[in-house]
């Protein structure tokens, strides 16, 4: 596929343009599409969870999450993108339900793990129904680690929060895109709970590469190379 050039500034894109770069064409096949996503603690704002869930729909945005099985350059994965579009990539009880059935199925069928994360963190509208997923995310990874099936992590801009964590910073191989900004909290937040001026830049793909968190900055219009070649070393 052809990458426009707009592609190369690593701004936020659709899920559905991701799945064109990084997939073989037509080889995308979406899982768990039945489920949806629910309102555990009747949460109540100024506009109701429930009310912002239903505008989604009416989008067909069901989740910050799609995930299923795929090919890239003809070499099986099972793979996950987190959308930033919906309440900003944030995980609920159904990301983290999908997230845990698509490693599921790469432990059973023996195929790579994928995970492109996009994500604010836990969802606030789910309270500890959220954060328990990082929990249950993670466990499920673990299972897979010992199957010895690889998991590749790939970091969007931005990847904050719970999702890193999380299963963001646990890949076999930690890729970003160039200038993502990835970390737990805001620096202002770090920097008025541990009064210290921080280093600049410190929460960039490229410092943290220095760093040794992440193991390789990719161009986007790149990435589906680099992925290539870990692929092609776990089918030799």
């Amino acid at each position: 596929m052809v990458i426009p050039n707009q592609f190369n500034y690593h701004l936020n894109i659709s899920t559905k343009d991701k799945i064109n770069f990084v997939l073989d064409d037509n080889s995308f096949n979406e899982k768990d599409t039945a489920l949806h996503t629910a309102d555990p603690l009747n949460f109540i704002e100024k506009t109701a969870y429930k009310d912002k869930i239903k505008t989604y729909s009416r989008k067909n945005i069901l989740s910050s999450v799609r995930s299923g099985s795929g090919s890239i350059n003809n070499l099986p994965v099972q793979i996950v993108f987190f959308d930033f579009t919906f309440l900003g990539g944030s995980i609920g009880s159904l990301e983290g339900e999908k997230v845990t059935r698509c490693v599921e199925r790469s432990i059973l069928y023996k195929e790579p793990l994928l995970i492109f994360s996009t994500s604010s963190g836990a969802r606030m509208h789910e309270g500890v129904f959220s954060l328990c997923q990082l929990a249950k995310t993670n466990a499920s990874l673990k299972k897979l680690r010992l199957s010895n099936v690889p998991y590749i992590s790939i970091l969007g801009n931005p990847c904050m929060g719970g999702a890193m964590a999380s299963f963001a910073s646990i890949g076999d191989f930690v890729i970003a895109e160039p200038d993502s900004l990835i970390g737990f909290a805001g620096p202002r937040v770090i920097k008025s709970t541990i009064s210290t001026e921080l280093p600049e830049g410190f929460q960039t793909s490229k410092f943290l590469l220095s760093k040794g968190l992440v193991d390789k900055v990719v161009s986007r219009k790149l990435v589906k190379g680099a992925i290539t070649k870990i692929l092609e070393s776990f089918y030799k």
